[in-house]
């Protein structure tokens, strides 16, 4: 570190220490030689947690469910095949997308593993 740079971190770090000192701040400084100062705990940073990856392409699903979620009209009942999907994802993609469309609490949704399909019903407005 240029000797400039090195007066002026020497003042700051004195500066800090006074503030410290009357417990106005904590704080740490840690140079690029790795030199430390001040008596803050410094915490690793935490790994984001990776995404798993997904089952099928983006949008997929929702283009698979869409257009029988189209036509519903209010106190209607539709029933999506289910196809290839696995139930609980097609379902949840569904109701997400009526959620966002139609407003929460407008429909009830439904995994009929007897006729292999995801009912929605749209309640009357």
């Amino acid at each position: 570190m240029e000797q400039i740079f090195r007066k002026l971190l020497d003042q700051s770090v004195k500066h800090l220490q006074a503030l410290e000192g009357r417990g106005h701040i904590t704080f740490k400084i840690i140079t690029t030689e790795g030199e430390a100062f001040g008596n803050l705990e410094v915490k690793p940073i935490s790994q984001k947690k990776k995404k798993r990856p997904s089952l099928y392409p983006h949008g997929e699903i929702t283009n698979y469910a869409l257009p029988v979620l189209l036509s519903v009209k209010p106190d209607q009942v539709v029933s999506i095949p289910i196809g290839k999907y696995d139930p609980e994802i097609l379902r949840s993609t569904a109701c997400s997308w009526a959620s966002k469309t139609w407003g929460k609490a407008t429909y009830s949704s439904t995994v009929c593993k007897s006729k292999n399909s995801v009912e929605i019903y749209r309640f009357p407005l």
